[in-house]
C-alpha cells in the first residue's frame, strides 16, 4: 500500500473514531441531563413533602394546645373540688380515700397535660430540655395506683 493510500485509510479512521467519541458524548451528555432532570424533579418533591410536613406539624401543634386548654380547664375545676371536700372533716375515711384518688389521678393528667404542652414548646423551639432525675419506680407506682 502507497502513502496515499495509508493516509487516506488513516483519514477514514479518524472521522470514525471521532465519530464514535462524538456519538458517546452525546449518548453521555444525553443520560446526563436524563439525570440532572431526575434531580430536579427529585428535589421539587422533596421541598413539597418538607412543606406539607411543616404544616401538618403546625395544625398538630395548634391541636395539641388547645385541646390542653380545654382539658385544663374542667380539670383545675375537679381538682379545686376534690380539695374542697378534703378539707371537710366529715369524711368517713372511705370518702376521703376515693377523693384522694381523684385528685391523685387528676394531678396525674395535669401533669401529662403539662408535658404535652411541654413537648410542643420542644418542638417549636420555644423552651429549653432541662435533665431531671425521679424515681421510676415510683413514676410507676403512681400510675399503677391511678
Amino acid at each position: 500500500m502507497d502513502d496515499r493510500a495509508r493516509e487516506s485509510v488513516d483519514r477514514e479512521n479518524d472521522t470514525m473514531s471521532n465519530r464514535v467519541a462524538t456519538s458517546a458524548t452525546a449518548e453521555h451528555n444525553s443520560r446526563e441531563e436524563l439525570l440532572i432532570d431526575e434531580l430536579r424533579k427529585r428535589t421539587a418533591e422533596l421541598e413539597e413533602a418538607n412543606r406539607e410536613l411543616r404544616r401538618v406539624s403546625h395544625y398538630r401543634s395548634l391541636f395539641l394546645a388547645r385541646m390542653s386548654h380545654e382539658l385544663r380547664t374542667p380539670l383545675t375545676s375537679i381538682l379545686g373540688f376534690t380539695e374542697i371536700l378534703l378539707d371537710q372533716e366529715e369524711l368517713t375515711d372511705t370518702q376521703r380515700r376515693f377523693c384522694q384518688k381523684v385528685q391523685d389521678s387528676g394531678l396525674q393528667l395535669q401533669a401529662s397535660l403539662n408535658q404535652l404542652v411541654d413537648l410542643s414548646r420542644i418542638e417549636a423551639g420555644h423552651t429549653e430540655v432541662f435533665v431531671q432525675e425521679f424515681s421510676i419506680r415510683e413514676t410507676l407506682r403512681e400510675s399503677c395506683a391511678a
